[in-house]
């Protein structure tokens, strides 16, 4: 496990952080981002709630936030490995993007340090690429140490976080729980006969049990803030990385898995408003807004102006950019695959010198684990248009 503190830098000239013209009188002092690994967008009305129900009723709720297809390249050789330890959304949740940089991506972390205090609290070491920018950092436990023997769960985060929020009272405070993650692949895995195989909302389901005691360490968080002193001066972001299927799990094609609840609540936060629709990459925008700093600079995610008593002026029009790129990913997915089955390797030019439609089709597909290469198109729309040329040239060639 590992605690540290990077202390400010002694005797440099102030650095002057982007000002947004939030009112100054709403502006939080404080925000925490908490993020419920893999937490279902049903989640709300399946299981009893009472902390994030009365968080939603104190601030705004949307039904659900879309993120980016779930995978994780991050243990197959290739660029995503290179730069990433952990699965696809988190660096685009804390980047505000998809378009992601390769090798100089900046988080929103960074927008706070080093002046204001930063912090990162995880029970899961797969995370560590996301460090940068964070003055203190706990991390321990997940996949990769379990070999080793140790274990530790979201009971432990919670002490690390409150430690941590005792000492140095973060500025910016990102804290993971996973273990709700880890118990939706319980239902997968579990024996055939059991009541919660493949249904994570089964009788005795550990999802639901591991849902419910998140919900139970959201409410022990709020309670340190009070006596904290912070509570009123705290704006938290309450989402999920991705979501989850009702099978448990979040595999690339299920669009189970690309959305979860988002709950916004804190000062400069309108009151008890539902939604039904944002992204993961709107967090950023509007995190920074609510805190008067500047964003990562490729940070493409809309500022929430619905949610804020004192919004920007000329905020556009939501766009539903992400779940239009999700469904069209996956409906070149699905024709290159039927594409394979009409026309097998042995019937393709392959090995005859003539065109193969199958790698001339992968070779052109951007599927998820290439999304390190996404930003070259500029814009969603861009790369949305190139799939959709795609997918009907894939279409003609099986008429």
């Amino acid at each position: 496990m590992r605690i540290c503190s990077v202390p400010l830098f002694a005797g440099i000239a102030l650095l002057t952080l982007g000002i947004f013209p939030a009112a100054a009188q709403t502006r939080p002092e404080h925000v925490i981002l908490w993020v419920v690994d893999g937490i279902s967008d049903k989640a709300p009305d399946r299981v009893d709630l009472p902390n994030l129900k009365a968080l939603a009723a104190q601030g705004v709720y949307y039904r659900q936030a879309y993120t980016v297809q779930t995978a994780d390249p991050s243990h197959v050789p290739g660029q995503w490995s290179t730069y990433h330890t952990s699965s696809i959304p988190n660096p685009v949740l804390l980047a505000g993007t998809a378009m992601l940089r390769p090798g100089d991506q900046r988080y929103v972390q960074e927008s706070f340090f080093p002046l204001k205090i930063t912090a990162h609290v995880v029970n899961e070491i797969s995370y560590r690429a996301l460090n940068v920018g964070f003055h203190y950092t706990a991390q321990a436990g997940g996949s990769l140490m379990r070999g080793a023997g140790y274990q530790t769960g979201d009971d432990k985060t919670l002490s690390w976080a409150t430690y941590i929020l005792h000492t140095a009272k973060p500025t910016f405070m990102l804290i993971h729980m996973q273990d709700t993650g880890f118990a939706g692949s319980a239902s997968r895995t579990a024996p055939a006969g059991s009541p919660y195989k493949d249904n994570i909302w089964g009788e005795g389901s550990p999802y639901r049990k591991t849902v419910a005691q998140q919900d139970v360490y959201l409410g022990k968080f709020i309670e340190v803030l009070k006596k904290e002193g912070i509570w009123e001066k705290t704006v938290i972001f309450l989402t999920g990385d991705h979501g989850q299927t009702e099978t448990g799990w979040h595999p690339l094609d299920a669009s189970e898995a690309w959305t979860m609840p988002l709950v916004i609540a804190g000062p400069g936060i309108k009151k008890d408003q539902k939604f039904e629709y944002a992204e993961s990459i709107d967090v950023v925008p509007t995190l920074c807004y609510l805190m008067g700093v500047t964003p990562p600079i490729n940070a493409d995610g809309r500022i929430l102006a619905e949610a804020l008593d004192s919004p920007p002026a000329n905020v556009a029009p939501r766009q539903q950019k992400i779940k239009e790129l999700d469904f069209t990913l996956l409906d070149v997915e699905n024709a290159i695959e039927k594409l394979k089955a009409a026309q097998p390797a042995a019937a393709r030019g392959r090995g005859r010198g003539g065109p193969d439609p199958v790698a001339d089709a992968e070779r052109d597909y951007y599927r998820i684990e290439r999304i390190l290469e996404w930003n070259k198109f500029g814009t969603y729309d861009r790369l949305i248009e190139h799939h959709k040329r795609l997918l009907a040239r894939i279409n003609a060639s099986l008429k």
